[in-house]
């Protein structure tokens, strides 16, 4: 060996054993930070959008309706879901708006991925109550 080789061989011992990239893979699947409405909420207005806050972005190819949609009295309601990069956010928007005094369910099901690819695995549930 010369200098050279062995002055990088010891370089890399030195920062842990990689001369590439020091990041760790991102092996975590992508976590909520917020709901709206909250869990529980009550007198939530009507044409009001639900969102979910991600912990990190996600790829918006693997969000729809499918995925995110309303349970209103055991049947299931789809709406209009898009996804804002910037901001972490999902936003789902039912067409013509929730019935006075609605009990809804907002669902995410499994499925979501973030940009490393590791998917959301269980199914997310929050309840809330339309104003009447």
């Amino acid at each position: 060996m010369n200098v050279k080789t062995v002055s990088v061989w010891l370089c890399c011992i030195m920062l842990g054993g990689g001369c590439g990239s020091s990041e760790e893979p991102d092996n975590t699947p992508p976590g909520i930070a917020s709901l709206d409405p909250a869990d529980g909420a009550t007198n939530v207005p009507r044409d009001s959008p639900v969102r979910i806050v991600f912990s990190e972005p996600i790829e918006r190819t693997t969000l729809d309706s499918n995925l995110f949609h309303f349970v209103i009295e055991s049947q299931n309601y789809y709406g209009s879901v898009s996804y804002d990069l910037a901001s972490y956010t999902a936003t789902l928007i039912k067409s013509g708006g929730f019935q006075p005094g609605a009990s809804v369910q907002a669902v995410l099901e499994p499925g979501v991925r973030d940009l490393a690819g590791n998917r959301l695995s269980q199914r997310i549930t929050w309840s809330f109550t339309i104003a009447p």
